[in-house]
């Protein structure tokens, strides 16, 4: 995969300082103008299998609302109309708070909260959230994307984040993607090492 998207995975027991490192790389990232998406997996979760994930894409939008000045802000929000023209309204269904990144005089069909993503089909969910990342990053501004607790993500999950980090597009993704799991508690035939296989293949892992 080309892009500009990079995976870092960070495996370990359980209070073997994998956060601590992974901090210090969120530390970095903010001081150099970009946006940290962090999401913390729980192994009761009762949500949709991309509930937590959608959750903190649509967090993003307030985070960039609030970091970015008004003319970067514009950039952003002339790449969102570009990239997704008609279809705005699909990425508003997904994630309602890209109204504040969007002037209120575009034009939007008819919203339908699918927050948690069951109403909408993994092809379609993957597009969306890989067209959302294409727009809102630069190399300016690069987004992190943090998963911690790997090993109670399930499936679908990982292969939004394949999608989105093997972006082939021109001008694509500006993403670090990195991902902590607890070594102790993962079978080999865990998803996140299938994840790792096929982004270590696409020269996209490390």
């Amino acid at each position: 995969c080309a892009g500009e998207s990079v995976a870092l995975f960070v495996g370990g027991f359980s209070g073997s300082g994998k956060t601590s490192l992974v901090e210090s790389v969120m530390a970095s990232v903010n001081a150099s103008g970009g946006y940290v998406l962090a999401q913390k997996f729980d192994q009761l979760s009762r949500g949709g299998p991309l509930l937590e994930l959608i959750s903190a894409f649509d967090r993003l939008c307030v985070l960039i609302q609030s970091r970015t000045s008004p003319q970067d802000l514009q950039i952003i929000v002339d790449r969102l109309t570009e990239t997704f023209g008609v279809d705005l309204s699909l990425l508003r269904r997904l994630l309602p708070k890209v109204d504040g990144l969007v002037p209120p005089s575009t034009k939007f069909g008819q919203q339908i909260p699918v927050q948690d993503g069951t109403r909408m089909n993994l092809q379609s969910v993957c597009f969306i959230l890989q067209h959302f990342i294409r727009a809102v990053s630069s190399k300016s501004h690069p987004v992190m994307i943090f998963l911690d607790d790997l090993q109670w993500c399930n499936s679908m999950t990982l292969k939004v984040i394949q999608h989105i980090l093997c972006d082939n597009a021109s001008g694509a993704s500006n993403c670090l993607f990195v991902g902590s799991y607890r070594s102790n508690e993962v079978s080999p035939n865990h998803a996140v090492f299938r994840l790792m296989k096929e982004l270590e293949a696409s020269k996209q892992c490390s």
